[in-house]
């Protein structure tokens, strides 16, 4: 979950729910019928209480937990708003991305926004040219 300040992206960190000390990107288990895309928006609905719109993938990781191997989709996904119900008992933290590397707890997630970093920063770049588009015209 992205959202610009001017031309600087901010992105969504949640805490975990086991443990609430550890700084996660918002992800959860993928309901019957239901598309990895379509999950990561419900996900950042519960866990972020905001909403948004898929722009593209960040990235895929795998890991194992109780035996069984995990595999987690990840979207870049724009903001879009809140969410009419509080997140789901978690903090939230909105970081620049640099800063959001530093706080996650896990390398998979650090990998997974290091590589998407390029994707959202050429977003940002649009989003800012489109704001100066807007305030340009609203000025005339």
């Amino acid at each position: 979950m992205v959202r610009y300040d001017g031309d600087r992206p901010r992105v969504l960190l949640v805490t975990a729910r086991a443990r609430r000390k550890r700084w996660v990107l918002p992800k959860g288990t993928v309901e019957d019928r239901e598309l990895p895309a379509a999950t990561a928006l419900r996900e950042v609905e519960e866990e972020g209480g905001v909403t948004g719109t898929v722009v593209g993938p960040a990235g895929t990781t795998e890991y194992r937990t109780n035996g069984e191997r995990v595999r987690v989709d990840y979207f870049i996904i724009e903001h879009t708003g809140r969410h009419e119900h509080e997140p789901e008992g978690r903090e939230i933290e909105w970081c620049a991305i640099e800063d959001a590397i530093a706080m996650l707890s896990f390398a998979s997630a650090r990998r997974i926004l290091l590589e998407a970093h390029p994707q959202i920063m050429e977003r940002a770049e649009q989003h800012a040219a489109r704001r100066g588009a807007r305030s340009t015209r609203s000025t005339r």
